[in-house]
């Protein structure tokens, strides 16, 4: 198999036979980020979008049906804690 290298992965790895074979994309480490999120935010999941590129947070509480959010980087998902915030105030009523 030919090693996958960021300038291709537009094309897909194949092995000695021509076959395609699975690929792991390589993220800068954004999986990680989006663990290291979830530890301090548990009431959502978040994970990292390989094809998107994009950080995507689905809320695990009293949400709005729907409710999504994603963000080209981490930082920009501050919005959970004000969504949070107001479910939490708005199930206490």
């Amino acid at each position: 198999m030919r090693p996958l290298h960021d300038s291709d992965c537009s094309s897909p790895a194949t092995d000695d036979q021509g076959e395609v074979s699975p690929v792991f994309v390589r993220d800068g480490g954004r999986r990680a980020t989006a663990a290291r999120i979830m530890t301090v935010f548990p009431r959502w999941f978040v994970m990292w979008g390989v094809y998107s590129r994009e950080f995507w947070a689905f809320p695990c509480f009293g949400a709005p049906p729907g409710t999504v959010l994603h963000a080209l980087e981490a930082d920009h998902l501050a919005g959970m804690i004000h969504l949070e915030q107001r479910a939490t105030a708005d199930g206490s009523r």
